[in-house]
């Protein structure tokens, strides 16, 4: 879908939004985004690979959620509102990118 948005909940969340979550939009999901064949290969060979990918504010971030989301290959975009330390420089690595040439 060229990365834009499948689905776009923007309402108060009367139970919490983990508990929306959880009992609501992620059913959903799972019911209704359809895994393509390239997908169910890229998932088969790649265990760090996603399904799909959720973005939600800070009321979601839940290391439990997180869990039960990688189980699922669902991909969490989110944020800590009072995050830890900063992480060890030991956990990056430099990457060389290749970007494909703009069409004109």
């Amino acid at each position: 879908m060229d990365g834009q948005p499948f689905l776009y909940v923007n309402k108060e969340v009367d139970p919490g939004l983990i508990a929306t979550l959880t009992q609501d939009v992620i059913p959903w999901l799972e019911v209704n985004v359809a895994k393509t064949p390239e997908q169910e290969l890229r998932l088969a060979e790649d265990p760090r690979d996603h399904w799909f990918t959720m973005v939600f504010d800070r009321e979601g971030y839940s290391p439990e959620l997180f869990a039960q989301m990688a189980k699922k290959r669902i991909a969490i975009l989110t944020y800590h509102k009072f995050p830890g330390d900063d992480w060890r420089r030991e956990e990056f690595a430099r990457t060389a990118c290749h970007w494909p040439e703009a069409k004109q």
